[in-house]
Order: structure tokens, then C-alpha cells, then sequence
């Protein structure tokens, strides 16, 4: 048998950029900066390209594990396709019913397509600039963290 190797950028030919915040060492970060540079494909044929998306995220919050998203799409062209939704639910955490605070920067290339996908996910989730990123997150953040403080307490009170 032959395999065949693969890798993320073999599903598309989206990419992406990361940064992190100064932090401490084995610290937590305060967010994940992620930005999708290209064309996202129409329709069907964006699935690979939501896969990555999704997918490279994914792998760097493993490595990362921050407190908070911001995924950044003002150089992405998006027109139209579904799986594209899958955006809204990055840092979604079924354990606490919960999603960790996700800003997602839209530009002129994307704003209208996002919008007509799930409009109160974008009310609740778009701005247009890093620094309105920075302020939606840490607006979020305690809620999420409220939410994940009832899951502990509940759980340390069930054999109560």
C-alpha cells in the first residue's frame, strides 16, 4: 500500500497568519489571532476550504489554548457557501454550554455573504477592526466565564 501524505494545505489553497498577546510562559493567552488570507471557493466546492479553516484553528488552540478567538477575514473573499457557518461556532464547548468569546474582523470581500448566513450570529460575533475585536471579546468574557463557573459548581454539588 502507498500512502498518500497529506497536509492542511492540500485541502485548500486558503491560508493563514496566527499571532498571540504577550503573555506569561504556560500561561494562558488572552486571545488567538488567526487571519485567512485568498478566495474562498462557491458553494460545494467551499467545503475544503470551511475544513481548513475550521481544521487550522482547530490544531492551533490545541497548541495554544487561548481564552478567546479573533479570526480575522478582512483578506478573504467570500460570495456564497454554507459550510462557511461553521465559523460561528469556533471555541464552542459542549461540556460548559458554552462558547469562549470569538470575534470574527469581516471586510468589504466578505461582509455581505457572512451576513446572510446566520444574521444573528454576525450581529453578535462581526466587527470591522482589531480594536472593536479586542472590546467584542472581552465583552464576552464574562459571560463564558460565569457559564463555566455554574458547570463547576453544579458538578462539585451533585453528591451533595
Amino acid at each position: 500500500m502507498e500512502l498518500q501524505p497529506i497536509s492542511l494545505e492540500t485541502l485548500s489553497g486558503i491560508r493563514h497568519s496566527a499571532s498571540l498577546p504577550p503573555h506569561e510562559r504556560f500561561s494562558q493567552p488572552e486571545f488567538l489571532h488567526v487571519a485567512f488570507h485568498g478566495e474562498y471557493r462557491p458553494g460545494a466546492e467551499g467545503k475544503p476550504d470551511a475544513l481548513y479553516i475550521t481544521a487550522a484553528i482547530a490544531a492551533l488552540d490545541t497548541a495554544w489554548c487561548s481564552e478567546a478567538f479573533i479570526v480575522d477575514l478582512t483578506d478573504l473573499k467570500y460570495n456564497w457557501g454554507d459550510e462557511m457557518s461553521w465559523l460561528w461556532s469556533i471555541g464552542y464547548q459542549q461540556t460548559f454550554r458554552a462558547q469562549r468569546p470569538l470575534a470574527v474582523i469581516v471586510g468589504d470581500s466578505c461582509r455581505n455573504a457572512l451576513q446572510t448566513l446566520d444574521p444573528d450570529e454576525y450581529k453578535l460575533h462581526a466587527v470591522k477592526s482589531f480594536d472593536d475585536a479586542l472590546v467584542s471579546i472581552r465583552r464576552q468574557k464574562p459571560e463564558y466565564d460565569a457559564k463555566v463557573a455554574a458547570f463547576h459548581e453544579a458538578f462539585r454539588n451533585r453528591d451533595s
